[in-house]
């Protein structure tokens, strides 16, 4: 199963409503925003202790962006990219790291 670290409110919906979409079962571990050390698990997926990361059994993935396309790499069947060799892949990786790297950011003062 798969476990979705998070914070409600916080760039993890994301992830979220891909699990979602996804019809992934997950379980979600909720983090304290300023208590970051709890559970230790969330140290051991993400170092940087932020959200969202998630494990799937050996797989540890974080930031938002990566989980978002393991996340569409991980049900083709669903969907939700699209598929390598595509010739939108292109334009999927450039909204998923837009998002992440320029419009989040922008958006955290907020």
């Amino acid at each position: 199963m798969i476990e979705l670290f998070q914070i409600t409110g916080s760039s993890s919906f994301a992830a979220r409503a891909a699990l979602e979409e996804a019809g992934a079962e997950y379980a979600t571990v909720d983090i304290h925003p300023r208590e970051r050390d709890e559970p230790v698990a969330f140290g051991d997926v993400n170092p940087l202790r932020r959200v969202p990361a998630l494990r799937e059994g050996a797989a540890e993935v974080y930031e938002t962006a990566a989980v978002l396309l393991y996340i569409g790499d991980r049900f083709p069947e669903r969907e939700l990219a699209p598929a390598i060799g595509d010739p939108l892949r292109g334009a999927y990786y450039r909204w998923l790291v837009w998002i992440a790297d320029t419009l989040h950011p922008a958006w955290w003062p907020v």
